[in-house]
């Protein structure tokens, strides 16, 4: 499943819902027994309350509210995997309903958040250096532009000196011809 999961562990939610539902043509996934529909219905209400209000709560942390903790050191739904997402109950007593991650989880909990920080931080880079190429575009653009201007008054101001010296050359040839005359 990690496999299909980019290499991922699903959380304790997905895995349940894999292990405890058959694909039917015409239905889709549908829940095996009874309490696998109540655990799938449950957990998927609970999930949805939670991104509705805006909450950030651990799915696997549902998942185990939802199937009511540990019972005789197992979690409901997750048969012998449930070491990948729970810490194994303490021997010195406590409560068995209570939620302690298991390092794996934590370490993929905190993987997940580091490469989203990752893809973010990368995500404005990439929207800074595209502003950044934009207006070295743009800054070109507008000395392409001032060079062309440039260039024009050179052209019309050699034109005007052109004008004036075909002129002169002119007036001297009309005055040669006055004198000689």
């Amino acid at each position: 499943m990690a496999k299909d999961n980019g290499g991922a562990l699903p959380t304790a939610g997905e895995l349940n819902l894999r292990t405890h539902t058959k694909n039917i043509p015409g239905k889709g996934n549908v829940p095996c027994s009874s309490k696998a529909k109540q655990i799938k219905e449950t957990y998927e209400k609970t999930v949805a309350e939670c991104r509705e209000k805006g909450t950030e709560k651990d799915q696997n942390q549902i998942f185990f509210e939802t199937v009511g903790g540990r019972k005789k050191g197992k979690v409901h739904g997750l048969g012998s995997g449930s070491h990948l997402y729970y810490a194994p109950p303490s021997r010195g007593g406590g409560s068995s309903s209570s939620y302690i991650p298991s390092l794996y989880s934590q370490f993929q909990e905190k993987f997940t958040q580091k490469t989203q920080a990752l893809e973010a931080t990368q995500a404005q880079i990439l929207r800074e250096r595209e502003e950044e190429r934009l207006e070295r575009q743009r800054e070109k653009e507008e000395l392409q532009k001032e060079k062309e201007e440039l260039q024009r008054q050179r052209d019309a101001e050699r034109l005007e000196r052109q004008r004036e010296k075909e002129e002169k050359e002119e007036n001297d040839r009309v005055q040669a011809k006055v004198i000689a005359e």
